[in-house]
């Protein structure tokens, strides 16, 4: 059983890669593997147009302090996962960034 699993730890790799799969290892891999470009290439910041009033309270909360997801969440009486995804968002439009200490303006 040991000599089959070392078989197939060197195998299964191999075979991704021979049927097309691409080597990740830091994250502008997979940004190069799709051919994305920066958004602010696409788009100036100051043209961004805040979709939900929610993102606009939270980037007037950041603007104060660095404050953790749950912190925010509740600091707008908003559910928790609906924060998180108003994180994630933001943060992919680089308006915001995660810190050890919590989210911050960029």
């Amino acid at each position: 059983m040991h000599i089959v699993k070392k078989i197939l730890i060197g195998f299964v790799p191999n075979y991704l890669i021979k049927n097309g799969a691409s080597l990740v290892t830091i994250p502008e891999d997979i940004i190069k593997e799709y051919e994305f470009t920066k958004y602010e290439e696409k788009v100036e910041k100051t043209e961004i147009k805040i979709e939900n009033i929610n993102e606009e309270k939270i980037l007037k909360l950041l603007s104060e302090e660095i404050l953790l997801p749950e912190e925010i969440a509740n600091s707008l009486k908003i559910d928790f996962i609906e924060t998180m995804q108003l994180l994630s968002k933001l943060e992919i439009e680089e308006r915001i960034e995660e810190t050890p200490s919590g989210y911050k303006i960029i």
